[in-house]
């Protein structure tokens, strides 16, 4: 297994219509944990695990979850319309080798 750390920021306008997209991966098989720190903004942050909505967080709380077969992360904020919230997120993400054949996982090849 080969393992990548991503971090980066969130800058999210609040009640926006759509989702904002933090990560996604086209590889047919990854475990991964997710940690968001939420810092300032909005009332509440949505997470968003392949395309089901994960946790919310509240402003300074930071949250982790392990996820098998994690392809998108995508992030919503709700409050005032023209404020932004603003954090950070941190994903540990294990994958095949593509080079290695290994036995396949049932129900990640979604």
């Amino acid at each position: 297994m080969i393992t990548d750390d991503i971090c980066g920021n969130i800058n999210v306008e609040c009640n926006a219509s759509k989702k904002t997209l933090l990560w996604r991966t086209l590889l047919p098989y990854s475990v991964g944990t997710v940690s968001i720190f939420y810092s300032s903004g909005c009332e509440l942050m949505e997470i968003f695990i392949n395309n089901v909505l994960t946790l919310t967080i509240e402003k300074g709380q930071t949250q982790s979850i392990t996820v098998p077969c994690i392809k998108k992360l995508e992030v919503r904020c709700q409050g005032k319309e023209g404020e932004c919230c603003k954090g950070k997120y941190q994903l540990a993400i294990h994958y095949k080798d593509p080079f290695y054949d290994f036995p396949q996982k049932e129900g990640c090849l979604k």
